[in-house]
């Protein structure tokens, strides 16, 4: 096989790989959004955590008290 012959097959393939992997990196620029969506998401994980872990003081206080008031004296 000549060296074109090769070119003229697989040029078309190569040019579509080229394409791509250039369309696939400005679609992933700064504000892809992909990574807008993962780091929204990820905003609002830790906003439920934290009111997870607020909820969690409340109980315990709360908690507490009871038992404080449950002991005989």
């Amino acid at each position: 096989m000549d060296w074109k012959e090769i070119f003229v097959s697989w040029g078309p393939i190569l040019l579509l790989i080229v394409v791509w992997v250039i369309f696939m990196t400005r679609l992933a620029g700064d504000k892809a959004p992909t990574t807008k969506y993962l780091s929204d998401l990820l905003a609002e994980q830790r906003r439920h955590n934290d009111l997870l872990e607020k909820l969690v003081v409340q109980h315990d206080a709360r908690l507490r008290k009871l038992e404080e008031a449950s002991r005989p004296a």
